[in-house]
């Protein structure tokens, strides 16, 4: 039997938050080939106002639908932090997947603001829907740190080689809230966006994965044990995802976000198949990246108007 579009879109279900199977769940996205840690359903209730969940067959495939309200109309968003979701599959998924998932969310979400996953990276055609390519950046971390440094740009080895000669000291630490607070004044003040209860959610997520040993800490201190940058790793299928970068007036100009990196991937190396370092559409926070060796993965934001033509105009 050829399995049609239809097909495929009759053995999705939208289940509501409250009837889905959480252990079914997460195994699905524990064995996804593109899995990644924001699938998993500790995650989404952490970082998602609500959300609900299209799944495919016996939970053989799933979709992530974060949710929210606004003026009795309900939309589908993408949570803060929350880089990458879309349908996660232990096979790889081919256009007509992808299509049938979007056309399975329900038509009582009118506005979808969404980022689909890098498995999910396929020509559509939905009416009224835009798709836009973003760039993430991807380091393989196979073979040893002078083979992986060896791919590293000229400026990269340079700023490395500043940072250590400023007596940097660079540890695994536990404090989230001195990670939190480096991030909200210094990153954080350029994304006014961000509110009070995005914060709570991060802190509660940091705590979670850091629980279950799937979140590090790396902190650099100067001479005087003043924090000068941070980063937060998730660690889940394989990956570290780089998360959260911060670093004070002082810890830019001794570059010790290089030194930083280069430490992780020195620790981290054979031990995890990639860093991710979540991409930027930013041209210098893309050549950092790929100062490293780190090349561009593409991704789709999906941008979809539902709302009856009076009201479009509210969401462009």
């Amino acid at each position: 039997m050829v399995i049609t579009l239809d097909i495929i879109i009759n053995m999705i279900r939208y289940l509501q938050h409250q009837e889905i199977d959480y252990d079914q769940w997460n195994a699905c996205i524990f064995n996804s080939m593109n899995g990644q840690i924001y699938g998993y359903t500790w995650f989404l209730d952490a970082m998602a106002e609500e959300w609900d969940g299209l799944v495919y067959d016996n939970y053989l495939q799933v979709m992530p639908l974060p949710k929210r309200k606004k003026w009795k109309i309900e939309y589908l968003y993408q949570p803060f932090f929350t880089q990458q979701l879309g349908i996660f599959s232990p096979m790889m998924l081919d256009a007509d997947q992808v299509q049938a998932f979007l056309e399975a969310v329900p038509s009582h979400f009118r506005y979808i603001n969404y980022f689909l996953n890098e498995g999910n990276s396929y020509p559509l055609a939905i009416p009224k829907a835009e798709l836009l390519a973003r760039k993430n950046y991807l380091l393989p971390l196979f073979g040893s740190h002078e083979q992986i440094k060896s791919n590293y740009s000229k400026n990269t080895k340079r700023n490395i080689q500043k940072a250590q000669k400023t007596g940097i000291r660079i540890e695994e630490g536990q404090n989230i809230q001195e990670v939190l607070s480096l991030f909200r004044t210094t990153i954080g003040t350029r994304v006014p966006n961000i509110q009070e209860q995005d914060y709570r959610n991060l802190s509660e997520l940091m705590r979670l994965t850091m629980q279950h040993q799937m979140g590090k800490i790396y902190a650099a201190y100067d001479a005087q044990n003043n924090l000068v940058a941070s980063v937060f790793l998730l660690v889940s299928h394989n990956r570290l995802t780089y998360l959260l970068p911060a670093s004070t007036q002082t810890g830019k100009e001794k570059s010790v976000m290089f030194l930083l990196v280069d430490q992780i991937i020195q620790v981290h190396q054979q031990t995890f198949q990639i860093l991710d370092f979540e991409g930027s559409m930013n041209e210098g926070i893309a050549r950092f990246f790929q100062g490293f060796g780190a090349t561009a993965k593409p991704y789709y934001h999906l941008h979809w108007n539902r709302l009856p033509w009076y009201l479009r105009w509210l969401k462009k």
